[in-house]
């Protein structure tokens, strides 16, 4: 393993990442093609990508609030996308048949496997919601149809990376003045909401977003 993947592995995000990627791996088995993470930046051959892929199951990080002073505690906002597709009619992508999973009995398995989970050294796994992904353009030229499955994961950050593994970046380092430079983009702005976490300090007014997020859109 590189150093920099060693990096990764030792966060909480790909502690997380890993975790709901082994738990939905063992639940759905061969029912469906792919168990994989999904990027934040969604292209055009990504989306085909995907599509030619499922059924499939997807987990993505989106964003995070902190909940704990004066330690570095996040509760963090992860999204598991299913994918499913029929070539028949359009309900079969929900329902499923004997050729394939539908999204119904999808959303029924993650669910029960995820919801409770605990994560060593990150906390337990909690379902926020369920929703109904539509865009009619864009799902229904590829043929899917997809349910997003929202998550709040704890995520201590507090000395969890070992410093001499931290890649050395353009401009300056890995300290305070290293950066990295990213080119404009056009993005779908999305607000998160994280309810309160009991027994905690809530640092951001509730009364607002807690924490936005920014999906690139390739040709939006």
């Amino acid at each position: 393993m590189t150093a920099r993947r060693a990096l990764t592995a030792a966060t909480p995000f790909g502690v997380a990442a890993a975790a709901l990627l082994d738990a939905l791996t063992a639940a759905f088995g061969h029912a469906v093609k792919t168990v994989d993470l999904l990027p934040s930046v969604l292209t055009k051959a990504e989306l085909q990508r995907i599509a030619t892929s499922a059924p499939g199951v997807y987990v993505a990080f989106g964003a995070a609030q902190r909940t704990e002073l004066p330690e570095l505690v996040l509760t963090g906002g992860w999204t598991v996308s299913l994918v499913a597709t029929h070539a028949g009619a359009a309900v079969g992508r929900l329902t499923g048949d004997a050729l394939g999973i539908g999204l119904f009995e999808m959303a029924a398995v993650a669910a029960a496997t995820l919801d409770g989970m605990v994560i060593d050294g990150c906390g337990t796994v909690e379902i926020t919601g369920i929703e109904n992904v539509h865009d009619a353009e864009a799902l229904a030229a590829l043929g899917i149809a997809v349910y997003a499955i929202t998550l709040r994961i704890p995520m201590p950050i507090n000395g969890v990376i070992p410093t001499a593994l931290l890649p050395k970046l353009p401009g300056g380092g890995a300290g305070p003045g290293g950066t990295a430079g990213t080119g404009a983009f056009t993005t779908l702005h999305t607000d998160f909401d994280l309810p309160p976490v009991p027994s905690t300090r809530q640092v951001l007014d509730d009364a607002e977003a807690d924490a936005v997020g920014n999906l690139k859109l390739e040709g939006s």
